[in-house]
């Protein structure tokens, strides 16, 4: 019949302790890394829905503002998703609508410096109405619509 010494089995104790220790490490790596993968798509995720969203307004002719303003709604949207975040409106979900705010944010100011780029002149709103055959615009002023079919 094997006998195991005492030294063996201490050896084999110290073996499934450090076994158990790098698993137990693994596993909180791991979980770390899937909340960071998370945050990326939470805030690729909000950058990506406030795109299309605006791209359906935008197509449909109208400007995605608030109503009877110049200002953004994506920029209230993204500051707003930040600020209550901040504040702690949201409870446990406030990092994950401060990561929503933040994909918001990122698009809104890329869709910004895009713009001052192409034009060579600064706007607080991102985008514009979409053109129309003959050079109109279409939700733009009628009488720029106008003057912009002569020209």
């Amino acid at each position: 019949m094997p006998f195991i010494s005492d030294s063996q089995v201490g050896a084999i104790q110290r073996y499934v302790a450090s076994a158990q220790t790098s698993m137990a490490r693994a596993k909180a790596k791991a979980e770390e890394k899937v909340g960071e993968v998370k945050d990326v798509a939470e805030a690729v995720g909000g950058a990506a829905l406030v795109g299309f969203v605006r791209g359906k307004v935008e197509a449909s002719g109208k400007r995605f503002v608030i109503p009877n303003t110049e200002v953004d709604g994506e920029l209230v949207l993204g500051i707003g998703l930040i600020g209550s975040s901040l504040l702690d409106l949201f409870g446990k979900y406030d990092q994950d609508v401060q990561n929503v705010g933040v994909g918001i944010m990122a698009h809104y100011v890329g869709q910004v410096a895009r713009q001052w780029g192409t034009k060579g002149s600064f706007s607080a709103v991102a985008g514009e109405p979409q053109l129309i055959a003959g050079g109109g615009m279409i939700g733009a002023d009628p009488l720029a619509a106008a003057l912009a079919n002569i020209v």
